[in-house]
């Protein structure tokens, strides 16, 4: 089976946990206008936990806080209960975070995203699979035998020269590889489409 069909059907159940933390956390922040603060403290940990599963359940905070404004009468109320909100959400991003990275030089919920040079597995072997070695001249570059192989193979094969280049101190391969796949679409733009349409530039 193609990885990606694989890729796809383990991610059926993290779909589905995602889905009910976001429901939990509704239906904890609906009572919280009437309710005590606890149902605030249930509905931000439910909401910050469903983006551990899926970072853009990040975003929730905003609308929740909106409506914990909105809908919580009084103003000493209103920040007292948007405060815990935002500390129970912040809470479980925290936790996985730290337990990913530790505290505080790489905070981040993705072991691949970190920074704007930091880019998700998958992007590095594509601009791999284009590079001109004979110009570019860096010991990154795959062989025309390597690039046949595609850019799965590039990213993720176990003697693709992303595996097996060192790279600066301080500076995972995945950053190495997404800074050299960014300059190689910036410098050789024409032979990425012509390679892309299937021609030879």
């Amino acid at each position: 089976m193609d990885a990606y069909q694989l890729q796809i059907e383990q991610s059926i159940m993290p779909d589905t946990a995602f889905e009910a933390l976001i429901v939990a956390g509704l239906v904890a922040l609906l009572l919280a206008a009437t309710a005590a603060a606890v149902m605030v403290l249930a509905a931000g940990l439910a909401l910050g936990v469903s983006a551990t599963v899926r970072h853009v359940g990040e975003i929730f905070i905003l609308p929740a806080l909106v409506y914990v404004l909105i809908t919580v009468p009084g103003w000493r109320v209103k920040l007292i209960k948007a405060a815990v909100l935002c500390a129970a959400f912040a809470l479980p991003i925290l936790a996985v975070s730290f337990r990913n990275y530790g505290w505080p030089s790489s905070i981040s919920l993705a072991r691949h995203v970190r920074g704007r040079d930091h880019l998700r597995p998958g992007r590095g072997g594509r601009g791999l699979r284009h590079a001109d070695a004979a110009r570019l001249r860096a010991a990154l570059c795959p062989s025309p035998g390597q690039q046949a192989r595609g850019p799965d193979w590039l990213d993720h094969g176990a003697t693709s020269p992303i595996k097996y280049v060192v790279p600066p101190p301080g500076m995972p391969h995945v950053t190495m590889a997404a800074n050299f796949s960014r300059r190689v679409f910036e410098q050789q733009p024409g032979r990425v489409a012509a390679r892309s349409a299937g021609t030879r530039s």
